[in-house]
């Protein structure tokens, strides 16, 4: 058998360098807001950006068809 076999709950992984203020934020976030671990406040946090950014690419669109139509 070569390499190691992951469970049926593997989640990919990858390696993220952070800016050491932005880390404390994150840190400070999944810390107060008791999620338990690093990962899963960065998920969350990811998560409401990339809703936040598919809202302003909404509003954006709205607005550049109100000024054509």
């Amino acid at each position: 058998m070569a390499g190691h076999v992951r469970g049926e709950n593997y989640k990919p992984t990858t390696t993220i360098a952070f800016d050491p203020d932005i880390l404390a934020e994150v840190d400070n976030y999944w810390y107060e807001h008791r999620k338990g671990n690093r990962s899963k406040g960065v998920n969350e946090l990811i998560q409401y950006g990339l809703k936040y950014v598919k809202l302003v690419e909404k509003k954006k669109q709205r607005e550049a068809e109100r000024m054509l139509g």
